[in-house]
C-alpha cells in the first residue's frame, strides 16, 4: 500500500505517522503538512522530527497550507499538545524539507500513482481542498482518500456540534465532502469508543527499548493528562492513529455508506458533519463513514508496531 499522508502534527498525528511507517508493506511516499494543531511551520518541524527517530528522513516533507480557505484566525491546540505540538519538548529542529510545495506535490503524486495511493488526511482539509480546486480531474484518480474529521454521533470538541479539523477549515472539508472522491470519514466518535489507550498500554511503550515506542509515549503524555482530566479518566484515545489504522485495515472497521456535508454557515454548528440519514437532501449516498473499530486489534498492533524495531 503506497500512502501521502496530510498532517499537523500534534503528539496523536505523530504516532499515526510512525504507525504507518512500521506496518509491513506499507511505503508513506510522502508527507503533507497543514496549518492546525500548530502553525504550519512547526507542523514541518515536527513531520521531519517524527520521521527522524524513524530513521526515516528519506521520506519527502512538503509544506502546505498556513492558513483556512476562508483565512479566519482559529485556535490551535496548545492546550491539547503543548505548544509546539509534541508535548512541550522543543526538539531541536532535524533534517529539511522538500522545496516543492505540497499542492505541487499531491498533484504530481496523484498522476504519478494513481489508483495505486491512499491519500490520509489527519489534520484540516485545506490542502485537499485547494488541490481540487486547482485539478479535480487529476485529484480523481486517487485511490482512496481517509479523513480523520467530524463526528458520526454529531459530538463535537471544540463546540457542542464540531470536531477540530472540519471546525478549522470547514470550507475545505465542504469542498472535500462534496468532491466524489473515494471517500472513507473516520469520526472522533470512533476514537472515543474504540481507540481508547490506557496508562498501563503507555507504560508498555516506555518500557520498550526501542526508541520509536519512548519517543511515542513522551509525546503523548501531556495529550493523555488533558484528555484523562476532561472526558476518559485514566486514558487517552487516539483519532489520528485509529483513522490510519483504518487506512491499512479497513477490514477491522465497519462502515456505512451515506450522504453527509458540513456546516459552514451556522453560529452554533459551524464545522459540523451533517449526516443526511433520510435521505431529505437527495444527496448522493457516496462517503464511507467509519461506524467503528476493532479496540483489541487497534491497541495490540498500534503497541506491537511501535515496539518492535525494523
Amino acid at each position: 500500500m503506497k500512502l501521502l499522508v496530510d498532517t499537523d502534527p500534534g503528539a496523536d498525528d505523530a504516532v499515526a505517522i510512525l504507525l504507518a511507517l512500521r506496518t509491513p508493506g506499507t511505503e508513506v511516499v510522502a508527507l503533507t503538512t497543514v496549518a492546525g494543531n500548530v502553525d504550519v511551520d512547526q507542523a514541518t518541524r515536527n513531520a521531519l522530527k517524527t520521521l527522524s527517530v524513524a530513521g526515516r528522513l528519506d521520506v519527502p516533507v512538503h509544506r502546505g497550507a498556513s492558513e483556512s480557505l476562508a483565512a479566519e484566525g482559529f485556535e490551535r491546540a496548545e492546550s491539547v499538545h503543548g505548544h509546539d505540538g509534541l508535548g512541550g519538548h522543543d526538539f531541536d529542529p532535524v533534517g529539511a524539507e522538500h522545496p516543492d510545495a505540497a499542492l505541487d506535490a499531491t498533484l504530481a503524486l496523484f498522476r504519478e500513482h494513481g489508483s495505486t495511493l491512499t491519500y490520509v488526511a489527519l489534520g484540516p482539509l485545506t490542502n485537499l481542498a485547494h488541490a481540487i480546486d486547482v485539478d479535480a480531474d487529476t485529484c480523481r484518480r486517487v485511490g482512496q482518500v481517509v479523513v480523520m474529521g467530524g463526528a458520526g454521533d454529531g459530538v463535537g470538541n471544540v463546540t457542542p456540534a464540531a470536531e477540530y479539523n472540519f471546525w478549522c477549515d470547514a470550507e475545505a472539508a465542504r469542498i472535500v465532502l462534496r468532491s466524489g472522491l473515494p471517500l472513507r470519514v473516520v469520526g472522533w466518535d470512533v476514537s472515543r469508543r474504540d481507540a481508547i489507550v490506557t496508562a498501563a498500554d503507555v507504560d508498555r511503550l516506555r518500557a520498550s527499548s526501542d526508541p520509536v515506542a519512548k519517543f511515542a509515549a513522551d509525546v503523548t503524555r501531556r495529550y493523555f493528562e488533558f484528555v484523562s482530566s476532561n472526558h476518559l479518566p485514566g486514558a487517552m484515545d487516539l483519532p489520528d492513529p485509529v483513522a490510519m489504522a483504518a487506512a491499512l485495515r479497513p477490514d477491522h472497521a465497519s462502515w456505512r455508506r451515506v450522504a453527509a456535508d458540513v456546516e459552514c454557515l451556522g453560529e452554533l454548528t459551524r464545522g459540523a458533519l451533517v449526516i443526511d440519514h433520510w435521505g431529505t437532501t437527495g444527496a448522493p449516498a457516496d462517503i464511507d463513514l467509519c461506524t467503528g473499530f476493532d479496540h483489541d486489534h487497534f491497541v495490540e498492533t498500534l503497541i506491537a508496531r511501535l515496539t518492535a524495531s525494523p
